[in-house]
């Protein structure tokens, strides 16, 4: 524990995909990704995009207001639409259409807002080589 304080921001969730949330992809028959989809009582992505600016707003206000670094966590769609409409990223990329799973990016503290590192998970490299503690249980 590092005694920060810790902010909690609906702002910073996942697109809300409404009726369809929970189900497994291979049931849907469809792209629930695809640029023109609304998922039924769930947010389109005009709507979603702009929670994100307002996520992002936040942020700006945040890291002006701190004295060091600022950790933001969220998810994998939010982060997509960082990059692709707020960031500059690394030698001309584009925002990566997968954000893996507990992926590291880190961002400069000012505008232009450049990314240093985009959407890395080489933290997780090494887990399979390393040995489980033993608890002691049988």
């Amino acid at each position: 524990m590092t005694g920060l304080p810790i902010r909690h921001d609906p702002l910073l969730r996942e697109r809300n995909f409404g009726d369809i949330r929970g189900t497994p992809y291979a049931e849907l028959g469809f792209d629930m990704f695809a640029p023109g989809y609304a998922p039924p009582n769930g947010e389109t992505w005009e709507v979603f995009h702009a929670r994100v600016d307002r996520a992002w707003a936040l942020v700006r206000e945040r890291v002006a207001a701190v004295d060091g670094h600022l950790a933001v966590v969220t998810h994998g769609l939010v982060c997509r639409s960082l990059a692709a409409r707020h960031l500059t990223l690394p030698d001309g990329r584009e925002a990566p259409e997968r954000w893996e799973n507990t992926a590291l990016t880190i961002v400069d503290d000012r505008a232009p807002w450049r990314v240093r590192l985009l959407n890395c998970i080489a933290h997780l490299d090494d887990l399979a080589t390393q040995p489980v503690p033993d608890s002691g249980a049988v």
